[in-house]
């Protein structure tokens, strides 16, 4: 699993691998980096290059990301970003993206049947948002009630994949203005390994039926007969 940061590769070790591992399927996951760097989507070219790597060197090896959308959209090098749905219809813009970063990699790799190409809705700090009142596994004063308060009633009506490319708006720029309003600090690392645990992977593919889509494809592989077709 090649992923975007701290988070991810945290949420994949501590959530997704022991989930994925009861159903046969040994998961693992890096970061996008060179050595001396902490990661992050810098630039499509990369991230090609790193996905190519990694389907060439092994046969039998399965290759999926965990990229947030938002951040790819921010840098505009991203195949099929030009022709792509707005961002006010989320999963045609999402589904459209995946399938011309499957089909450049096909393009580049020779075979995409090993790859399962995976953007987040809009970002890692979504998955948080199905259930914002966990944070209190990590903020456990009394005066952190406020900011989680402020936070769910903020989301109240909202889907978290739908929490948006907006500068303003996007999720994790929705955890910090609340938490820093009240002089509080948002961690996302420990949230991606201690909040998003305690929400759990039922609730998140609940309220997320695009990240839904991925989960259930990656549990799919410990099956017979398991590689992936269109």
């Amino acid at each position: 699993m090649i992923v975007e940061g701290d988070s991810e590769e945290l949420f994949v070790r501590d959530v997704l691998a022991p989930h994925l591992g009861e159903r046969g399927v040994d998961a693992t996951a890096e970061k996008i980096k060179k050595p001396g760097e902490k990661g992050g989507y810098t630039s499509y070219r990369r991230l090609q290059q790193h996905v190519r790597q990694r389907l060439l060197a092994d046969a039998r090896v399965f290759v999926t990301t965990m990229i947030d959308l938002y951040g790819t959209t921010r840098h505009g090098d991203f195949p099929g970003l030009s022709d792509a749905p707005e961002p006010n219809a989320p999963y045609e813009r999402v589904r459209h993206l995946e399938a011309a970063f499957r089909n450049d990699i096909k393009d580049a790799a020779g075979d995409d049947r090993r790859f399962i190409p995976y953007l987040q809705l809009h970002e890692f700090e979504a998955l948080v948002l199905v259930d914002p009142k966990q944070l209190d596994w990590m903020y456990i004063e009394a005066d952190d009630a406020a900011p989680i308060a402020a936070l769910c009633a903020d989301i109240e009506n909202l889907e978290p994949e739908r929490i948006n490319e907006d500068p303003e708006k996007a999720p994790s720029k929705r955890l910090e203005r609340f938490f820093k309003m009240y002089q509080r600090r948002y961690d996302k690392k420990v949230a991606a390994s201690v909040v998003v645990a305690k929400i759990g992977l039922e609730k998140l593919k609940a309220r997320c039926p695009h990240f839904r889509a991925w989960v259930e494809r990656l549990e799919a592989l410990g099956a017979p007969s398991s590689v992936p077709t269109g």
